[in-house]
């Protein structure tokens, strides 16, 4: 189909607009990353093309409006690099989103191994050692006031691993958490220090 100029007048701005604000980001963040990285990067340099190509074709079709009055189809170039811009901002930040997508999860999978102990899924002593850092300065201010620490640890897991081996050491240290879990987990938060020793914070 055919469209005047005029009548794409608003595709032709927001596409002005959007080279225009793309093409400032894109060069504020190429100068970070070169200064940082001295790292050039190519879908951003492919994007630039594209950015230039999308204003040449809008310039040609002003041309063509302003030279030949309202020839037929006069917005034809601006609409092919106005598609053209957002498939390639498409493909690039579609690739850009999954690598930053894939290193978020790094970052908690990274922070749980941290945290976490990987057999019971509590808290482990690194964890509790932040947490105390930060209850001492919300009872010094007043935030705190009420809290209550259980300690426990299993009996016998020595002998437990000497007679049936380490993997019913392993469900016995599981089983005690499960029952911790089902004591104090609504209340607080809980910890595997190591080995048999366990504590909940309640507060």
């Amino acid at each position: 189909f055919h469209l005047d100029l005029w009548q794409c007048r608003l595709l032709i701005h927001a596409a002005l607009i959007l080279s225009i604000a793309v093409m400032c980001i894109m060069s504020v963040d190429q100068i970070v990353q070169y200064k940082r990285n001295h790292i050039h990067n190519p879908r951003r340099e492919i994007l630039w093309v594209i950015i230039l190509l999308d204003f040449a074709c809008m310039v040609v079709d002003l041309v063509r409006y302003a030279g030949y009055g309202a020839p037929e189809d006069a917005a034809r170039y601006s609409r092919i690099g106005f598609l053209m811009l957002m498939l390639v901002l498409i493909m690039v930040y579609k690739s850009e989103m999954i690598i930053h997508m894939k290193k978020s999860l790094e970052a908690d999978v990274y922070h749980m191994m941290a945290y976490k102990d990987v057999m019971t899924g509590f808290y482990n002593r690194s964890a509790l050692l932040e947490v105390q850092e930060n209850l001492d300065k919300e009872m010094a201010s007043g935030k705190v006031r009420d809290l209550i620490i259980v300690y426990a640890d299993l009996n016998f897991l020595k002998r437990v691993n000497d007679h049936y081996g380490h993997q019913a050491g392993d469900d016995y240290i599981i089983r005690g958490a499960q029952m911790l879990q089902d004591s104090f987990g609504r209340y607080g938060r809980l910890f595997r220090l190591g080995g048999d020793e366990f504590m909940a914070v309640l507060d």
